[in-house]
Order: C-alpha cells, then sequence, then structure tokens
C-alpha cells in the first residue's frame, strides 16, 4: 500500500515551509517513525518522520524547495509499486477545495459593490486571507502570481506585491548602476518571514514607543553579590538582562492591559504572563516564549531563558518553545545602542527595547557622581492602550529595577 509523506502545520500561522535536507534517497528502504526528511518553517526546523516500512519510491520535492504545509512531498510504498493515482486523487481533491475559495473579479472596493466586471477573472484561485488583505490594499489579484498549490496567491503574495509597488522607484534606479556593483539576494526562509511580519505589524497596529531609562545601581550591585557567592551556591551566570526581564515580569502582573493581544474589534488580557525574548541567530531573529514566566524563580528563569537561547542557536528549539508569548523583550545594548524603537510582535500589545549602560553626573550635595543608566523603549499598540497607562506601567518597570531586591528563589 503507497503511503504519502505529507509536511505537517506545526503553528497555526504557518503557510509553508523549506525542504532543508533529505535523510534518504529515492529508492532506499525506510523504517516507520525513522527520520527522513528536516524541513523549516518561518520559526524553527524539525525532522519528519516516515509514516510506514517500505521502499522510498519518489521525493516529490527536492532541497531548497518552499512547500505549502499539507503538502505531499513522497511516497512511500513496496518496490515496483505504483503510485501516480494516488498523486491525480490528490490533485483533484485540491481543485475542488481551491475552487471554493477561488475569488470572483478584480479585489476593488467598486467591484464588492457589484459594479466591476467579473467574468474575465473567475477562475483565480486565492486563500480568504490573502482575498481579505487584497481587498483592503485595492490591489487586482490578476496581477498576482500565486506561489500556493496549483498556482493558488496566499496571503503571503499580496505581502509580497505591497512590498513590490514601495520599492519600483528603487528597481528603476537600478538601471542606471552599473550591474557589476551590487548583487541581489533573494529573501526566502526565515529571512522571508521576519520581513513578511514587520511589514504586517507595521501596517496593522498603532505603534507608539515611549523612551526612559533607570539607574541601574542597584542592579548592577546585586550582580556583582551574584558573581561573588556563585561558587557556593551553584548559581548559573545571572546576568544584567535576566534580572531587567525578571522585573518586567512583576510589572506586567500588575498592567494586564499591556500583557494583551489585539484582535480584530477584541482585547484579550491574559493572566498569566507568557514571557517573549529576541534571540540573535545565524538563520535570523527569533523569539522563543517562556510560558507562565510568573510561576518561575530566578534562578530557575536565568535557566529556563538560556536553554531556550541555546535550542534557537543550535536549532533544537520546538515550534511550541515559539509560539504564545503575550509580551517580547529585545535587547540591544551589548551592540552599544543607547535607545531604539522595537517593532511589536503582532498580535502582542507591548514589547520593551533594553539599551546600554551609560555614565550620567549627578549632583549629590556639592558633588557630581557619574551613575549608570540604562534606556528602556515600549512600544505598544495605541489601539489597545493610552500613553498615560503605557507609561505608567514603564514607570513601575523602572521603579521595580531600581529597587531591585529579589532572592534567587523568589518569584516575581
Amino acid at each position: 500500500m503507497v503511503t504519502r509523506v505529507i509536511v505537517p502545520q506545526k503553528g497555526l500561522s504557518d503557510e509553508s515551509c523549506l525542504i532543508q535536507e533529505w535523510k534518504k534517497k529515492e529508492g532506499e528502504g525506510v523504517e516507520k517513525g525513522e527520520i527522513i526528511c528536516a524541513v523549516e518553517t518561518n520559526k524553527a526546523v524539525f525532522e519528519i518522520e516516515s509514516p510506514a516500512t517500505g521502499i522510498l519510491l519518489k521525493i516529490l520535492h527536492k532541497e531548497g524547495e518552499e512547500v505549502p504545509v499539507m503538502e505531499t512531498i513522497a511516497v512511500i510504498g513496496k518496490p515496483g509499486e505504483e503510485y501516480q493515482h494516488l498523486l491525480k486523487k490528490e490533485k483533484t481533491k485540491k481543485e475542488v477545495s481551491l475552487k471554493s475559495e477561488t475569488a470572483v473579479g478584480k479585489t476593488t472596493l467598486d467591484q464588492l459593490e457589484g459594479k466591476g466586471d467579473i467574468d474575465q477573472h473567475i477562475h483565480i484561485k486565492i486563500s480568504p486571507r490573502a482575498h481579505t488583505l487584497a481587498i483592503t490594499k485595492n490591489l487586482d489579484i490578476s496581477t498576482i502570481k500565486g506561489s500556493g498549490p496549483e498556482g493558488r496567491i496566499i496571503e503571503r503574495d499580496v505581502q509580497e506585491t505591497i512590498q513590490t509597488m514601495g520599492h519600483l522607484t528603487i528597481s528603476t534606479s537600478e538601471k542606471k548602476i552599473k550591474s557589476e556593483s551590487y548583487q541581489k539576494i533573494p529573501m526566502k526562509g526565515i529571512r522571508k518571514i521576519i520581513a513578511e511580519r514587520m511589514l504586517f505589524s507595521i501596517q496593522n497596529s498603532a505603534q507608539l514607543t515611549l523612551h526612559s531609562s533607570f539607574l541601574a545601581k542597584r542592579v548592577m550591585e546585586y550582580r556583582a553579590q551574584l558573581k561573588e557567592t556563585k561558587e557556593t551556591l551553584s548559581y548559573p551566570d545571572i546576568n544584567i538582562n535576566h534580572l531587567i526581564m525578571f522585573g518586567i515580569i512583576k510589572a506586567l502582573k500588575n498592567n494586564p492591559a499591556i500583557n494583551s493581544y489585539a484582535q480584530e474589534r477584541m482585547i484579550i488580557q491574559f493572566k498569566e504572563v507568557h514571557l517573549g525574548f529576541a534571540v540573535d541567530t545565524a538563520e535570523g531573529l527569533k523569539a522563543p516564549v517562556l510560558h507562565q514566566a510568573e510561576q518561575y524563580s530566578l534562578l530557575q528563569f536565568a535557566r529556563k531563558v538560556q536553554q531556550l537561547t541555546q535550542q534557537c542557536i543550535d536549532k533544537s528549539i520546538q515550534p511550541e518553545d515559539l509560539e504564545g508569548g503575550t509580551f517580547t523583550v529585545t535587547n540591544l545594548g551589548n551592540l552599544g545602542v543607547e535607545y531604539f524603537t522595537p517593532i511589536l510582535n503582532a498580535p502582542q500589545t507591548g514589547i520593551i527595547g533594553i539599551g546600554c549602560p551609560q555614565l550620567r553626573p549627578i549632583k549629590k550635595t556639592n558633588v557630581i557622581e557619574f551613575s549608570p543608566y540604562i534606556g528602556l523603549s515600549l512600544t505598544f499598540d495605541h489601539r489597545v492602550v493610552d500613553g498615560a497607562p503605557a507609561a505608567r506601567f514603564l514607570q513601575q518597570v523602572i521603579t521595580i529595577l531600581e529597587n531591585f531586591s529579589y532572592q534567587p528563589d523568589e518569584t516575581p
């Protein structure tokens, strides 16, 4: 019996993945449960197991190809067994499904009101999400090339069309530059997904950033104390970033309006803090999530953050550890950045950017002292939270950090 190997949908937002590596070749025998392929989503690399024992009869997508989720990428069966009929049935099933999602006519507001010519475009295949986005941007879907199954237009294709329209001037100017003086690098894999998500975030939220700073003397002293006693108390390398994130968790518990999602016309506030934090990897930016972060002690928190960070770097992070964040923290202080404007990780309401320590003069009686301050940049969705509540949240974070007094076994 012939069995299809299908790319599973690990995350609700995943539309496609990249075939990274085939562990088996056509004609080789495979056992049920054996790893036969590694694929890369916008969040992580995961392995696909063989669903049956037999021979890998046909590989339908090569390494480096981008494949929609739930797509058949290979077939397994007995030597010489016929499998073409199986693929034909799947193709027919897809055609029926896609016809039900086909948009008719040019996707303009006029045609939604019954004013457009719809007959000439009646067979265009487009997903509902892509169709909605095309309508809001007043795009003609007949000009968009689909990359989904059977040429179906998916949301990513519409986003690329929007980006291309925004770069027409650049493309024109390239004609005046000698081709030897530049190179074109296609966006693909994680880089492509990051670009799409950042653009989506900016276009679908009202983002505002508040900049402030806190006196870092207390957290630096506390960090120094931990370093001195690390050998006897078995502390991990708890760093300044861990302490700042730990303080943010406490502030989020007291400010559910910031620990929230904005979805359509609904605000979803969370009682638990699922803290995401940015990790710079060779493949690009990843944001693992520490779920129910308020339940961890400082010591447990630091160890878990280090574990998730390392898993991002060595590509062993699980998809479920990259989803479900309710607030995100990102740090560019190690690169000398004082303040910056972080972009929301949609649909989250807030994100804090951490800068590097800077010495500032402070007058005490008749003496000038220089004290370390660390910049904090809070970006929030103004649709959900107004400026004053957001500023009060940032002020509370600063108060917690300037009076940091946790013990390693204490929770926020």
